[in-house]
C-alpha cells in the first residue's frame, strides 16, 4: 500500500496451451507425448538458456523440479494418473503446459 492506501500491482503475461494429444510447442519449448504413462521429453532450445522445470498436480504441490539443458531432457515420473502442469522457468518467461499421466 501507499499513502493513499492504493495497491499498485504488476502483471507478467505467460502461455498456457490447450491442446492434448500432440507434440506442443510453446516459446520454442516442446513437450512430447501427449497423453504419456509418465515418461515423457521437454525439448529446450538455445534461446531459453538455463531453465528449470517444476511439475505441479492440479491442487498446486510440486510433484518434481530441477534443471532442464538445451537440447531434449526425458522425464521419468512415479504419479497417479491425471492431469499436470509443466512449469518451464529461465531468467525471462515461465511457460506453463498441461500434460496428461494416463498410467
Amino acid at each position: 500500500m501507499n499513502l493513499t492506501d492504493c495497491i499498485s500491482q504488476s502483471c507478467k503475461e505467460i502461455s498456457i496451451a490447450e491442446a492434448i494429444g500432440k507434440a506442443e510447442t510453446i516459446g520454442g519449448i516442446k513437450v512430447y507425448p501427449n497423453p504419456n504413462s509418465g515418461n515423457f521429453a521437454i525439448e529446450i532450445p538455445v534461446s531459453v538458456a538455463k531453465a528449470n522445470y517444476e511439475i505441479l498436480d492440479l491442487m498446486g504441490k510440486t510433484v518434481e523440479h530441477g534443471k532442464l539443458r538445451e537440447g531434449t531432457n526425458v522425464i521419468n515420473l512415479s504419479v497417479a494418473k491425471g492431469l499436470y502442469l509443466i512449469k518451464v522457468i529461465n531468467a525471462e518467461n515461465i511457460f506453463t503446459h498441461k500434460i496428461y499421466i494416463s498410467q
